[in-house]
C-alpha cells in the first residue's frame, strides 16, 4: 500500500518556483537597481522599442515600464494559473517576459551588427 501526499492533487512542475522568482528578481532588480540595469538594457530596448532609457529612468517611462511590469504580471499570473490548477499555461504565463528579454538582448549582443 502506497500513501500519497497530494490526495489528488497534480504535483506543481518543477521548474515554475524557479521561473517565478527569476521574474520577481528581474523585476525587482530594475526597480532598485534602475541605474545599474539602464548600463545592460538600454540599448537593446532602445533597438527594440525605437525609444531609449536614459541614465535614471523614471518609474513610468515607456520602455522602462516594460521591464518591470511585463515580469510582475507574469509572475502574478502565472500564480494564478497554478492556483486554477493550469500548469502548463502557468509555466507559459512565467517564461514568456524572460523569453521575450532574453530574445530582444541576445538579438542585440549576439546578432551581427548588419542584421539591427
Amino acid at each position: 500500500m502506497s500513501l500519497s501526499l497530494y490526495e489528488g492533487k497534480r504535483r506543481e512542475p518543477a521548474g515554475l518556483f524557479a521561473l517565478l522568482a527569476a521574474n520577481l528578481l528581474f523585476a525587482g532588480g530594475c526597480l532598485f537597481l534602475r541605474a545599474l540595469m539602464s548600463l545592460f538594457l538600454a540599448a537593446p530596448m532602445r533597438w527594440a522599442t525605437a525609444q531609449g532609457l536614459g541614465s535614471r529612468p523614471e518609474l513610468l517611462d515607456y520602455p522602462f515600464v516594460l521591464l518591470w511590469l511585463l515580469p510582475a504580471t507574469g509572475a502574478c499570473g502565472a500564480w494564478i494559473a497554478q492556483k486554477e490548477e493550469r500548469p502548463k499555461l502557468a509555466c507559459l504565463l512565467a517564461a514568456f517576459p524572460l523569453l521575450v528579454f532574453a530574445l530582444v538582448a541576445g538579438w542585440f549582443y549576439l546578432a551581427p551588427a548588419r542584421w539591427h
